[in-house]
């Protein structure tokens, strides 16, 4: 029967990796990293706001502070880790510009910087290539998801939106890094801040970490957390 078939094609190890509950307790896996206190860690974080909030701005924020162990948002003290940011929806220029304005004094080495990547399934193997050769990065940011994932096709739905973000998910657990992923909100409002993510929960559902920034420039604006570790 077809339960036989599927039996047949499983390989003898696929569960030699299945542990006592009581020695994966007894393990010591150490502190949970964090390269910007609070805020980022190992794992993949959503990084959601509005349009022209900022999101942008404050990943390169982070990626400039990374590079020299610096402060970020002017009293987070970071690690000192390399960066790679894919900056999608962005020049150049004006990624030129915006770092002279974080930065006036000079940008720290450390943080590398492209405005090209492939998407998708491509995009994630040409990273896991890319952190092969460069293995000192420990944090990846991407901007933005609409632009990194593949074209939606049908109306895309929950398990679209969950593949869309699960691949760089688990591309940053199994290398023990932070993968930064900018994302938009939608239109609508709502007390939960998980629930303004523009897409379905799929999207939420397969992050690690969300980071939530509401709010407009005349009240201000507020900064929410919410993670796994």
């Amino acid at each position: 029967n077809q339960l036989e078939t599927l039996r047949a094609l499983v390989p003898d190890d696929c569960v030699d990796n299945i542990e006592d509950g009581g020695a994966i307790a007894g393990k010591e896996f150490g502190v949970v990293e964090e390269f910007v206190p609070g805020l980022v860690c190992p794992g993949l974080t959503l990084l959601c706001a509005k349009p022209k909030v900022g999101k942008s701005w404050l990943l390169l924020e982070f990626g400039l502070a990374l590079a020299n162990g610096g402060v970020a948002m002017g009293e987070l003290r970071c690690m000192k880790v390399p960066s790679l940011l894919v900056m999608l929806e962005d020049s150049k220029r004006r990624i030129a510009a915006r770092l002279k304005v974080l930065r006036p004094d000079g940008v720290p080495g450390g943080c590398s910087i492209t405005c090209e990547w492939p998407k998708g399934a491509m995009g994630i193997a040409k990273l896991d290539a890319w952190l092969d050769k460069h293995p000192e990065v420990r944090m990846v940011g991407v901007d933005v998801l609409a632009a990194f994932r593949e074209p939606v096709v049908n109306g895309g739905g929950y398990q679209s939106d969950y593949d869309a973000v699960a691949g760089l998910q688990k591309l940053a657990q199994r290398r023990g890094i932070a993968i930064v992923l900018v994302h938009h909100l939608r239109k609508a409002d709502g007390d939960d801040p998980i629930d303004l993510v523009s897409g379905t929960l799929g999207i939420t559902g397969a992050a690690d970490h969300i980071i939530v920034i509401t709010g407009n420039k005349e009240a201000g604006h507020k900064l929410s957390m919410r993670g796994r570790d």
